[in-house]
């Protein structure tokens, strides 16, 4: 796209208030930003004067009326899961649950009810529609309806004109929850191929959308995987949104940033699979006059025509301009074009179908052509020109293999998994730029001769190094990590020891670490059986005359300084059982980037070591919090027990020396990053090995590599 073409942007009066209801705080920041779109530009009012028609239906119809068609497993019309899906959206959405109020109090015959109230049906209607899906009787009109309601939460409605391939957008999505397959008894996914597809098809100039949420089934989410790469997904301002997607022709749009639907699924009072999974990839942040081109990612749970069905709908009732779309499922090994299983019968083809992205076996489409739904088409790899093995495809579902997989396959490092990526993005490429012509469908069938050719571009662009390059824009464009070739420390070590508090992870505020202090505080206390009040005086003092609060416990000194006390041995556990008690939830922001880093210098055949002198017990769960997991990310993992105390502190080099022969490495090819000179710099040093300290502040005394921050390195090591 070029900077003249005209971005329309729907919605632009300030809402009262906020429009989210329900807080999570481990998509705090998701949210904030949620918050800073919506106050600008979401316009409940306006929104609900354009749905005037079909939201009067309320007037007479309370939720009981919606209740007891579910509780007897009727067929709703599109009317009535337009309302059922209004309730729920009203349950969330506070901006929106303002204007509704007078409809439903009059319904309900209740003056003074609250949004809180409305979470029992929120809860009810999104389960029962759950449970249709899983029994295979949800209709396309229902799906339809639903997520003409949940349009109405959308806080994003972007339009485009003047794009050189014809108006409209592409988005990308998926429903997520895929079986995937199970080989010699293991899990096995794939890339995750939406997202990258994504990334392929803006390289052709083609605008794309990506919706996207946090991993399900799979370890490695789309949210997670774009954020490896380095791509920044918080755009606080319409004008950032506008502004990438104009020079990149890309923008990815957070499940939990675009609607508030959302929290509901997530929030404590659910935390269970819901409709959402089918409506949230289904309600595009695009303005509705806007044509949308669609390529859907669905699983077992429902069959892809039912998903084109409804699209056609939406356009027919003008909720949606849609053009061409194509729902996708892929199927298993076992299912054979020969079987007595028809393709169009949904609970015949469940137990085949396996995954939300093109199968390496054969895959089942529903297909929308020009805004009408045009029926279901079996695919498989042979239709695009091409043979894919599945060995070289499918993934052990660990964060970091997917994560290397993805890399390699986007920068044509592995050509089977390059050649599946470009199946996939020819899906997208057929969808925007060929099914509306009018040979795309052919005898019943897709044009194998279009098919083949969308391939080759795909695969081309891979190859070329042009996908690759265009990620680089994205970033740019997004404000993310750009990747700069620099000096690479990581080349002459085998072996790299990561300290965890400070320097592989922070939290979103520091204040968080007060809770560390407290924590001392009330160990100190405990341990010489005194006042809250004594126990902070104590372990203030050593705070600023020996560096830590704790050392008060682990020195045996204390009575020297305060001759009031007893001499006692030193107790690491009392401390251990206090730091525990933190509780990191909602503190630590997914680290996306963090563990590509540590995911590239393991697919390089480094040996990775987290240390810290944080318990066990809490250092764990930060480091799932920030998305780290340390049985998979690290070789080996030392954190303070109860029964040793922290290692850095009561060991020093000791550990280190420790660390190196376990592996078996000369320790002058051990590399030691952390964010404290005497705790992780100087010992290593004293043994020979390189050292990089992350610090803001420069030190006289040392002279090994410095790096004011961990993001410093992202761009030098990542491929």
């Amino acid at each position: 796209m070029q900077p003249s073409e005209l971005l329309r942007l729907q919605g632009v009066t300030q809402a009262e208030g906020s429009v989210t209801a329900l807080s999570l705080p481990e998509r705090a920041r998701n949210q904030a930003v949620r918050e800073q779109l919506a106050a600008a530009h979401y316009d409940a009012k306006a929104i609900v004067a354009e749905n005037k028609d079909i939201l009067d239906i309320m007037y007479e119809m309370p939720f009981r009326v919606v209740g007891q068609k579910l509780v007897k497993g009727e067929p709703l019309s599109f009317e009535e899961a337009f309302v059922g899906m209004t309730f729920a959206v009203a349950a969330t959405n506070r901006a929106m649950f303002h204007e509704l109020q007078p409809r439903i109090q009059e319904a309900h015959q209740d003056p003074v009810l609250d949004q809180r109230e409305l979470l029992g049906p929120g809860q009810t209607f999104l389960t029962s529609m759950a449970q249709r899906e899983a029994h295979g009787t949800l209709t396309a009109v229902e799906i339809a309806g639903m997520a003409a309601a949940a349009m109405m939460d959308i806080n994003l409605r972007i339009g485009v004109n003047g794009h050189t391939h014809g108006e409209g957008i592409l988005e990308t999505s998926g429903m997520g929850g895929d079986k995937g397959f199970v080989v010699n008894g293991q899990k096995r996914k794939v890339i995750n191929a939406s997202t990258l597809s994504a990334v392929v098809l803006s390289s052709l100039d083609i605008p794309v959308i990506k919706h996207g949420s946090y991993s399900n089934t799979s370890k490695v989410g789309s949210t997670e995987a774009i954020e490896a790469m380095g791509v920044n997904i918080y755009q606080g301002s319409y004008s950032e949104i506008v502004d990438m997607l104009l020079s990149a022709n890309f923008y990815f749009s957070d499940a939990h940033i675009a609607k508030t639907i959302h929290d509901l699924s997530h929030s404590p009072y659910m935390r269970h699979e819901t409709i959402n999974h089918i409506i949230g990839p289904m309600t595009p942040p695009i303005g509705k006059d806007v044509v949308l081109n669609k390529i859907i990612g669905v699983n077992e749970g429902v069959h892809p025509a039912l998903i084109a069905k409804a699209y056609a709908i939406l356009h027919e009732r003008r909720y949606q301009t849609v053009g061409n779309v194509i729902a996708v499922s892929g199927l298993s090994e076992d299912y054979q074009s020969s079987s007595d299983v028809s393709i169009h019968d949904q609970m015949g083809m469940r137990p085949y179908m396996m995954l939300d992205e093109v199968s390496p076996y054969k895959t089942l489409l529903g297909v929308v052509q020009n805004g009408e739904y045009k029926g279901t088409f079996l695919i498989d790899a042979l239709d695009f020109g091409v043979y894919l093995d599945p060995d070289q495809i499918l993934i052990e579902n660990a964060e970091r293999d997917l994560l290397a997989a993805n890399r390699e396959a986007l920068h044509g490092l592995n050509n089977g998994g390059s050649d599946y990526l470009a199946l996939n993005a020819a899906i997208g490429l057929f969808a925007a730029e060929y099914l509306g012509l009018d040979d795309a469908i052919v005898d019943g069938t897709l044009n194998t001769s279009y098919l083949r050719e969308c391939f080759l571009r795909c695969k081309e662009a891979i190859l070329s190094g042009k996908a690759g390059q265009h990620l680089e824009k994205i970033i740019t464009a997004s404000n993310g990590k750009e990747v700069v070739e620099q000096e690479d420390i990581f080349s002459n070590v085998d072996l790299v020891i990561f300290d965890v508090d400070g320097t592989l992870i922070l939290p979103r505020d520091t204040a968080f670490y007060k809770e560390f202090s407290f924590a001392v505080n009330r160990a100190v206390s405990r341990y010489f059986d005194v006042s809250a009040e004594q126990g902070e005086i104590i372990a203030n003092y050593y705070r600023v005359n020996f560096g830590g609060g704790e050392r008060a416990l682990f020195d045996g000194t204390a009575h020297e300084h305060f001759p009031h006390l007893p001499v006692l041995d030193p107790n690491y556990a009392v401390v251990y059982e206090e730091m525990v008690q933190i509780d990191p939830t909602g503190e630590f922001d997914h680290h996306g980037e963090i563990v590509a880093l540590l995911s590239d210098l393991r697919a390089r055949g480094k040996k990775i070591v987290g240390l810290t002198d944080a318990p066990e017990g809490l250092s764990r769960r930060m480091l799932l919090e920030a998305g780290i997991d340390p049985d998979e990310m690290f070789d080996a993992y030392f954190a303070y027990q109860p029964e040793s105390g922290p290692n850095k502190h009561i060991r020093k080099e000791k550990i280190f020396a420790e660390i190196a022969d376990k592996f078996d490495i000369d320790p002058v090819r051990v590399l030691s990053v952390g964010d404290t000179y005497y705790n992780d710099i100087e010992p290593a040093v004293k043994l020979g090995m390189q050292t990089c300290l992350v610090s803001a502040n420069q030190r006289g005394d040392y002279s090994g590599n410095q790096i004011g921050s961990l993001q410093e390195l992202l761009g030098r090591n990542i491929v």
